[in-house]
């Protein structure tokens, strides 16, 4: 797997991770939320640490955070579901439809 981070006057950064079966977010101030494309765990901290709860397949994530974390051989965005208060990390691959 390959990952570029790109960033720019601290509005906007985009992070594309690019395999096989894989979707990409990109952040800004304007485009924050996705879809999971999956069951996707939020975790406590980026990598795979303790689970806060679960997003289900097609449920909503809104980005918090302006740059991903790397740990564990994966990009982690930190944000929170559409139906959390509390905020946790999920990993890139499982985002898709990010506006």
């Amino acid at each position: 797997m390959t990952a570029a981070v790109l960033a720019g006057l601290a509005l906007a950064t985009t992070a594309t991770v690019a395999s096989a079966g894989t979707a990409s977010a990109s952040a800004s101030a304007a485009a924050t939320l996705c879809n999971v494309n999956q069951n996707t765990w939020v975790r406590i901290l980026p990598g795979f640490s303790g689970v806060i709860g679960t997003i289900p397949a097609g449920g909503g994530f809104r980005i918090d955070g302006a740059t991903p974390a790397y740990a564990d051989g994966l990009w982690w965005w930190y944000g929170h579901g559409s139906d959390w208060v509390r905020s946790g990390w999920v990993p890139d691959q499982n985002l898709t439809n990010c506006h």
